[in-house]
């Protein structure tokens, strides 16, 4: 015996019409961008962030870097290499927990340790 659902009414007391979206190349309802543009927010956010930043009385075309380059593209160099090095870690106690008859924890941390090496230098010499 085949039962049918019944509708349920909205809760809110508008109710939201359901409708497939507008394909056209020009919108015939305002876009979230255009409300947003209407209202300022773009610049709201902008006046906020600089605030937070403190560079209300610096200009912003002044900018302090912080690291020379090198040093910057080596901090990246070990941040991806100790992320991949992880994912290596996990996959590796993954595959020995499931294939191998004893999980060898020395030969796990030592393939770990040597993914992150290596992938420093890989990274290192494609920066």
């Amino acid at each position: 015996m085949v039962r049918t659902r019944k509708e349920r009414k909205a809760a809110t007391v508008n109710e939201i019409k359901l409708a497939h979206p507008d394909r056209s190349a020009v919108p015939s309802e305002n876009t979230l961008l255009k409300l947003a543009q209407d209202r300022d927010l773009f610049e709201q956010a902008e006046k906020k962030q600089r605030k937070n930043d403190g560079n209300d009385d610096e200009d912003e075309d002044e900018d302090e870097e912080l690291l020379p380059p090198t040093v910057d593209r080596a901090m990246d160099a070990v941040l991806w290499s100790a992320s991949l090095a992880m994912l290596h870690f996990t996959l590796d106690v993954l595959v020995q927990h499931q294939y191998a008859i004893s999980i060898i924890w020395p030969q796990i941390i030592i393939r770990a340790i040597q993914a992150f090496f290596g992938k420093i230098l890989l990274l290192k010499r494609y920066s």
